[in-house]
C-alpha cells in the first residue's frame, strides 16, 4: 500500500464556509454528506488517452485485498475507453480501448464484487447501444473478461445507455439501464448462475417512464437529467443514488431513492436530496459514483473532465 495511509488521502479536505452549505431534505441520519468534509485527489497520468471528441463519464473504487484502484470509463469521437488509476501511487495505470465506433461513448457505470456494467451508445445516432458485463480479473493489468451482452436498437434516444446500476439478490443479477439524460430506466434480470453463458442473455423485466412516477411521496419532487445512477444497500434496504449537475459549473446535485427491483416501477421513492457547491474540476457533469465499504460507510465520488496530464478527484464520505 502507499507510504500513506488510506486515512489520510482522504483527509486532505478543502474546507468550505458554512454559507456555501445547502440544507438537505430527507434522511439526513443516513446520507447526509458535508462538503466541507469532501476531499480532493489528483491522479497522475503518463498514458495515451483518447480525449479527443469525449470526456471521463464515470468513476468507481474498487477494493481487492489490501489493493485499490479508481476506474474510469470515458468517451471519444472514435472509441470508448476504461482507465484504471492505482490508489497507492495515485497513477493512472492503464487505458483499455472497450468498443470502436459507433459504439464511442462509454457512459456512467458501476462495480459490484468483482463485476462491472457499463453502457456504451452511439451518441451521434442516439439510436443503439451495448450495455457490456466484465468480469475484474487483474485491475493492475486492466484485464477483464467479457460475460454478459446486452443489445439495444431502436427509437432515437430511447435505445441508448447513458448509465447503469447493477445489483444482486439471492439469485439474481439486476441491471438498471438508463437511456438519453435517463428518462427512461430499463431493468434487466439474469439468473446467476447463467452469468457468463454466451447463450443466455439478461431479460428485460419492465421500463419506466420517468415523466409517469408518482412523485407524491418524494422528498424532492424533481427529475434531473442525470449523468450516474449507482444501485446500493444500506441497514438491508436497497438504495438508487443518481447524480447531475444544475447546470454547467453550477450546484452538484445527489438524489438517492428507496427501491426493489421485484416491483414494475422499482418502488422508486425519493428520499433523500442534497446540492453540493462546486469546487474545482470535479462534478458530477462529468463523472460521478458510490462506494460502500465492508463497514456499510459510504462514498461519493465525482471526477475532472478529461484524465490529461492529471485529473482530479473529489470524495465526500
Amino acid at each position: 500500500m502507499n507510504k500513506y495511509p488510506c486515512f489520510l488521502l482522504f483527509s486532505l479536505s478543502l474546507v468550505l464556509s458554512c454559507s456555501q452549505r445547502v440544507p438537505s431534505k430527507g434522511n439526513s441520519s443516513l446520507f447526509d454528506f458535508h462538503p466541507e468534509k469532501s476531499s480532493f485527489i489528483s491522479l497522475r497520468n503518463e498514458q495515451d488517452i483518447p480525449n479527443k471528441g469525449g470526456h471521463i463519464q464515470g468513476v468507481q473504487l474498487y477494493q481487492k485485498g489490501d489493493e485499490s484502484y479508481y476506474f474510469l470509463t470515458g468517451s471519444s469521437a472514435n472509441q470508448s475507453y476504461l482507465a484504471i488509476a492505482d490508489v497507492q501511487t495515485l497513477k493512472v495505470i492503464s487505458v483499455q480501448k472497450l468498443l470502436d465506433d459507433p459504439y464511442r461513448h462509454a457512459g456512467g457505470f458501476q462495480i459490484i464484487d468483482d463485476l462491472l456494467f457499463v453502457g456504451i451508445e452511439d451518441n451521434v445516432e442516439k439510436d443503439k447501444s451495448l450495455v457490456l458485463g466484465y468480469r475484474i480479473l487483474d485491475p493492475a493489468k486492466g484485464e477483464l473478461a467479457l460475460l454478459t451482452k446486452i443489445k439495444r436498437e431502436g427509437i432515437y434516444k430511447k435505445a441508448t445507455a447513458g448509465s447503469v446500476a447493477a445489483t444482486k439478490t439471492k439469485h439474481h443479477l439486476w441491471i438498471c439501464v438508463g437511456n438519453w439524460d435517463n428518462h427512461d430506466l430499463d431493468v434487466y434480470q439474469l439468473a446467476l448462475d447463467q452469468l457468463g453463458n454466451s447463450e443466455t442473455i439478461p431479460e428485460l423485466r419492465f421500463s419506466i417512464n420517468s415523466e409517469k412516477l408518482d412523485r407524491s411521496a418524494w422528498v424532492e419532487k424533481s427529475w434531473f437529467s442525470y449523468q450516474n445512477i449507482n444501485f446500493f444497500r444500506k441497514n438491508e434496504s436497497l438504495f438508487l443514488a443518481a447524480m447531475a449537475e444544475e447546470r454547467l459549473g453550477g450546484k452538484q446535485l445527489l438524489d438517492i431513492f428507496v427501491c426493489d427491483v421485484e416491483k414494475d416501477d422499482l418502488g422508486l421513492k425519493k428520499v433523500f436530496h442534497q446540492k453540493f457547491p462546486k469546487n474545482g474540476e470535479a462534478g458530477f457533469r462529468w463523472g460521478g459514483g458510490v462506494y460502500v465499504d465492508e463497514t456499510a460507510k459510504l462514498k461519493l465520488m465525482a471526477c475532472g473532465e478529461q484524465i490529461l496530464n492529471e485529473i482530479e478527484v473529489r470524495i465526500w464520505e
